[in-house]
């Protein structure tokens, strides 16, 4: 496997080098019970930001375990995950959290306020708009709507969905309070203006539930995701990678479960690949593609047993800690996902 990407990252960086604007994606990795996690993974970005540069990292949320920042008067916890990103080749590269169920189950204002303590962590608000600029055509841009989850999974629970509610209880959330509604109004109203401005050369979201999994989400989110032809989701919780896509006209077929039948009984498996290729090439504006990194620091999940769920699953792996890059320019917009220093062990490209 490693042999092969190395032949393709020969040919896909033959034109990448300088014209990218880059980030880095990390996903559930504030865990003191697994610093050894979010230290192989800050060593990758580390190396990676020594021979490229890189412009931000955002989250994907459970930035911090158990339960978030519990109070502003002992930050001891929330200082020692921080410190793992003070490494030589990424200390001075800004964080742009989002939250996470764990971050939501004490006040997660805390992490708001958590950026006045912390000179990386840029948190303005529990969801806001990140602008890059890209960096071959500066009147361009890339634009990642930072959500808030623990909203978004809330807004048309049934009542007869104790589940539903006894998760959103525990987020702090009261389903479909204003609250909710605001968010889902403000996401909607901001996916509308980037739909039609034509330097949004990019245009994703990034939260931390994923939207081909959770039941709320494939009902209340997707349509609008759909809708407006957003290119991807940065997504973590499963404590696992995956690459997915789904349709602009696709419809769910578990609209009502979060996944479906078992197709394969694979036992101890770490990765699951439902394709030999590992680089794969898509037209912007063909799907909307789900990048699942939550695999950060944390305890990794178990993949097997294998179910069918909604969208076409590439694959799925817990074969080690790591993060995903993205590089985008006005052109393409590449996705790579590693798990060590050496190269990235899958790829998706989308071009205009």
């Amino acid at each position: 496997m490693v042999n092969l990407i190395s032949d393709q990252m020969q040919r896909s960086n033959s034109y990448a080098d300088d014209d990218f604007t880059r980030f880095f994606v990390v996903g559930d990795f504030g865990d003191l019970d697994n610093l050894s996690g979010v230290d192989n993974m800050t060593n990758i970005m580390s190396e990676l930001a020594s021979e490229k540069p890189f412009h931000f990292v955002t989250t994907v949320g459970d930035n911090f375990y158990p339960k978030g920042i519990e109070t502003m008067d002992d930050l001891q916890n929330a200082n020692k995950v921080m410190s793992y990103f003070q490494k030589a080749d990424i200390k001075d590269i800004k964080i742009y959290p989002t939250l996470g169920n764990h971050d939501c189950y004490s006040d997660y204002t805390n992490e708001v306020k958590f950026s006045e303590f912390n000179s990386q962590w840029r948190m303005e608000s529990d969801y806001y708009e990140l602008k890059e600029p890209l960096k071959d055509d500066p009147s361009k841009y890339v634009v990642i709507l930072m959500s808030n989850s623990c909203l978004l999974m809330c807004w048309n629970i049934n009542e007869a969905d104790q589940k539903a509610h006894k998760t959103c209880n525990k987020m702090h959330t009261e389903v479909g309070s204003q609250r909710v509604k605001e968010h889902y109004f403000w996401l909607e109203h901001k996916l509308q203006t980037y739909s039609t401005d034509p330097n949004a050369v990019w245009v994703g979201v990034a939260m931390h539930h994923p939207v081909l999994k959770e039941v709320p989400l494939k009902n209340d989110l997707l349509p609008l995701l759909q809708k407006y032809k957003v290119d991807f989701a940065l997504v973590g919780h499963a404590h696992i990678y995956e690459y997915s896509n789904f349709g602009y006209d696709e419809s769910l077929r578990y609209p009502n479960e979060a996944k479906g039948p078992m197709l394969d009984d694979c036992g101890a498996d770490i990765e699951i690949y439902n394709t030999a290729n590992l680089e794969h090439y898509f037209k912007k504006g063909e799907m909307f593609h789900q990048i699942l990194v939550g695999t950060s620091g944390t305890e990794l999940d178990k993949i097997c047993p294998y179910h069918d769920q909604d969208g076409e699953v590439y694959f799925q792996s817990i074969d080690g800690h790591g993060l995903v890059t993205i590089e985008a320019n006005s052109d393409f917009l590449r996705i790579a996902f590693y798990k060590d220093m050496e190269v990235p062990f899958f790829l998706v490209e989308i071009s205009v």
